[in-house]
């Protein structure tokens, strides 16, 4: 969903406008989706698929990451974690995109994908933190992703040898938007079974299992 760039609206479906926002991890995928339309273009048959946050058992970005920030202390909340995240069980992002995959209607279109359900990053990260029993989750200001993004503060990232965040970054945390799915569900008779609860519960079983936590 990177490829929405900053766009604040409520409800945001594929017809969404996707500007470049001159940070590199959202571009790249608007670069990528270009391509993938060039080869349309010339005859191949294409379809794109938007994932959300992906998490769930053998996740990295979204699973075992925030779980070892976690435990190292390194996770911070931006403003009480009261941006929303929106999320895809690992489940259900593979159900979707092999129905993408395999839909006549599907080819040269492009999908949303992802739970329909967008959860506060306090809850989300809630979950990991009380799997270890960790009640408080610490978070910063504001004004302190404000600073993170401003030269200064791009500046003494790079000088600590961490990626240097931006406009994107900062949006991302603070998003309020919600990811529409009805074209998915439409066209590709998907429909996503596994809620968040359920989805925390089978991850927890896998972290456990192999002793992440």
């Amino acid at each position: 969903m990177a490829v929405y760039g900053v766009n604040a609206s409520p409800l945001i479906d594929e017809t969404a406008s996707t500007p470049l926002v001159g940070q590199a991890y959202p571009d790249s995928k608007i670069h990528a989706e270009a391509v993938v339309r060039r080869l349309a273009a010339a005859g191949l048959d294409t379809v794109i698929v938007r994932p959300a946050s992906t998490y769930g058992p053998r996740g990295a970005a979204w699973t075992v990451a925030p779980v070892e920030q976690i435990k190292s202390g390194r996770l911070r909340l931006l403003a009480g974690g009261r941006g929303l995240v929106n999320l895809g069980y690992i489940d259900n992002v593979v159900q979707g995109t092999l129905q993408a995959l395999t839909a006549a209607a599907a080819a040269g279109q492009t999908y949303n994908l992802c739970d329909g359900q967008a959860i506060p990053f306090h809850e989300f990260y809630g979950y990991y933190a009380r799997m270890m029993g960790i009640s408080r989750l610490p978070s910063v200001p504001a004004w302190a992703g404000r600073l993170a993004i401003s030269p200064p503060g791009r500046w003494a990232r790079r000088l600590l040898g961490r990626q240097a965040a931006g406009r994107w970054s900062l949006h991302y945390l603070q998003n309020s938007s919600r990811f529409a799915i009805t074209k998915a569900q439409r066209e590709l008779g998907y429909a996503p079974t596994i809620d968040v609860a359920e989805g925390m519960r089978r991850t927890e079983a896998w972290l456990r299992q192999t002793g992440v936590i």
